[in-house]
């Protein structure tokens, strides 16, 4: 905590001592959250085998989770302005602890589901409800480490996530699992009670549009519907085609009504700045990179490399540390050296790390796998957070809660899609090899899997080479512009 709390009435972060309790309780709930994206993970095979389903019905419990909240961000902008933090975090918890226990006492997959849908609905909002408070209160000089501590929540903990849910599975089953989310977020609501204050703000005019959440929820929902039912059925077939072409369909009504309403639920027009544009790119990039190299991995490990769940977590637990290291560090460099330097290195270790794990093959010792997968990670924990932070500093303060909601709408979306694509090329190409060993053709796919995800880590590299600007000095000048237009406090905090 004494990183958080120092100095006289501020912490570190550069926020009033005052607003602390109420950011921590967010933050341990977006902890919280968050492990829950990859938590299945590791479980995932023996779910799957116990439920009587395929891998790729089976996924659904992850890119289920990663959809909703994808199709909740885009309301948050409205919900933010509209009701109070605790109404919104009370909410939040309430929906994901229902859903733990929904998921606790299932007995079937449509069930299971239903729980992961509950509690994708409030992580949801828990997300930007959490990035908008510390932009809004953290003064712009120390927003890149204060976004830092805040990229523990979201980056460490779907990384410890695989390890934790190996030992779960493999001593107690899985439904331990949702036993200890129930009771983490059964915790956190009473601790909220006594801990949470209201953030002061100015509330949002206008109603929520239901044509728009039905749109988005359509053209989101389409496309992850048609990417996860490729790896059963392939590119020709009618339950890809037609989920495709609604998405599609869908998403160019979206910003087409985005455009003319008067309060659209997502200002598209914050991407006519280029920073953000380039930024909401990038971070989409590499949540594609992360949490589809998330669901493969425990794959290969658990499936053709023959360990149990918990050694296939335990192969992902030093990335894990090294990302939670890397990110409060990350978010210093952030505020020295600016976005460019920053978001160079972490693409190189990442496109670096992806590119060493192509070069893994069956027989490659677990310690080397082990070091590969940490570089990829130091990669990450150099590139979540700042992105996010570098993107969104680069619109008006009234625009930061559509910059935030759009931003992680993209991260969610996108890793969605990145997990059901990864397993989706992993399965063709098993499907097309000429292996007559089902483990050799199951390897096979994996690294066809991993080439296919170290080809995005290179192009978000070049992107970052040739797009990405944000020095130091550059950032100074953006600190003294806003503080002549009143300070860092902006629209929605007082």
């Amino acid at each position: 905590m004494q990183l958080l709390f120092c100095g006289q009435g501020k912490g570190t972060m550069g926020v009033d001592k005052k607003y602390m309790p109420t950011i921590m309780v967010i933050l341990v709930g977006t902890f919280v959250g968050s492990l829950t994206q990859t938590l299945l993970t590791s479980a995932l095979p023996r779910i799957v085998a116990e439920l009587e389903v395929s891998v790729g019905l089976g996924q659904w419990f992850t890119t289920i989770y990663l959809l909703v909240i994808g199709i909740m961000v885009p309301t948050t902008s409205f919900l933010i302005g509209k009701f109070s933090t605790r109404q919104l975090f009370y909410t939040c918890m309430s929906l994901f602890f229902a859903g733990s226990l929904l998921a606790l006492f299932s007995g079937n997959f449509m069930i299971l589901l239903m729980g992961r849908v509950l509690q994708a609905m409030g992580t949801g909002i828990l997300f930007p409800l959490l990035n908008v408070i510390v932009l809004e209160l953290a003064p712009l000089h120390r927003r890149g480490f204060a976004m830092g501590i805040v990229g523990l929540a979201v980056s460490f903990a779907p990384a410890i996530a695989p390890t934790l849910s190996g030992w779960l599975n493999d001593t107690y089953g899985w439904q331990s699992i949702f036993l200890l989310l129930s009771v983490f977020s059964g915790a956190i609501l009473l601790c909220s009670v006594f801990l949470l204050k209201n953030v002061n703000r100015e509330e949002a005019s206008g109603t929520l549009d239901k044509t728009s959440i039905l749109l988005s929820s359509c053209g989101f929902g389409g496309l992850l519907l048609a990417f996860t039912s490729l790896s059963d059925y392939g590119l020709v077939h009618l339950l890809v085609i037609v989920p495709l072409a609604v998405g599609i369909l869908s998403l160019v009504f979206f910003v087409r009504r985005q455009l003319r309403i008067k309060n659209p639920l997502l200002d598209v027009r914050i991407f006519k700045n280029r920073d953000f544009a380039v930024g909401t790119a990038l971070i989409s990039l590499y949540y594609f990179a992360f949490l589809g190299m998330g669901i493969v991995l425990p794959i290969y490990i658990q499936s053709y490399l023959g360990r149990t769940a918990f050694v296939s977590g335990l192969t992902l637990l030093p990335g894990a540390f090294l990302m939670a290291i890397t990110s409060p560090i990350s978010g210093w460099m952030l505020d020295r050296l600016g976005a460019r330097a920053t978001l160079i290195i972490g693409s190189a270790f990442l496109t670096g790390g992806t590119l060493l794990l192509v070069m893994t093959n069956a027989s490659t010792p677990m310690g080397v796998l082990v070091a590969d997968y940490c570089v990829r990670c130091i990669g990450l924990g150099f590139l979540i957070m700042p992105t996010t932070t570098w993107s969104v500093d680069s619109l008006d303060l009234k625009k930061i809660p559509d910059g935030v909601a759009v931003n992680n709408t993209m991260r969610q979306v996108m890793g969605a899609i990145g997990s059901a694509l990864m397993v989706t090329v992993m399965s063709a190409a098993i499907a097309g090899s000429d292996f007559d060993s089902p483990t050799r053709a199951g390897v096979y796919g994996v690294h066809m899997s991993f080439l296919f995800s170290a080809i995005l880590c290179a192009a978000a590299l070049i992107l970052a080479v040739i797009f990405v600007r944000g020095t130091k000095k550059e950032t100074f000048k953006k600190d003294r512009r806003r503080t002549r237009h009143g300070g860092t406090n902006g629209r929605l905090f007082v």
